[in-house]
């Protein structure tokens, strides 16, 4: 992966986490350890998306064979594929909250616009 990449990757994922930790402390503060747990599972899941997706198009940057980002894309696809059974699973056993889950995989969305405003802001040289 690309050093850049590479990165703003790191960066966006430890944002999300912050938040996502920030969430479940306070819902374990108000006890309720169910939305706790379903915050960081989706935040979990929302992260290992965002993962093989930036996996996916990094890796298929610089090539040239038609096939490589075929198959790269496919692989993508696959484990993308079973980021969404797990999370059936989960959801369908009643295993973590839909709503409370949904706010830790929104962690994501929010570590993105924020990652991506301070990238902006640091090409631009206003720290």
């Amino acid at each position: 992966m690309g050093g850049e990449i590479a990165g703003l990757m790191l960066r966006v994922l430890g944002i999300s986490a912050s938040i996502a930790a920030a969430m479940a402390a306070a819902a374990l503060v108000m006890g309720r350890g169910q939305a706790a747990l379903s915050i960081g599972v989706g935040a979990v899941v929302a992260m290992a998306g965002f993962a093989v997706l930036a996996g996916t198009i990094s890796g298929s940057q610089g090539s040239t064979g038609r096939w490589r980002v075929g198959l790269l894309a496919g692989i993508g696809m696959i484990k993308l594929g079973v980021i969404g059974v797990v999370l059936w699973w989960l959801i369908s056993r009643a295993l973590v909250g839909p709503f409370s889950f949904l706010a830790g995989f929104s962690t994501m969305v929010a570590a993105l616009i924020i990652g991506g405003l301070r990238a902006g802001r640091a090409r631009a040289g206003t720290h």
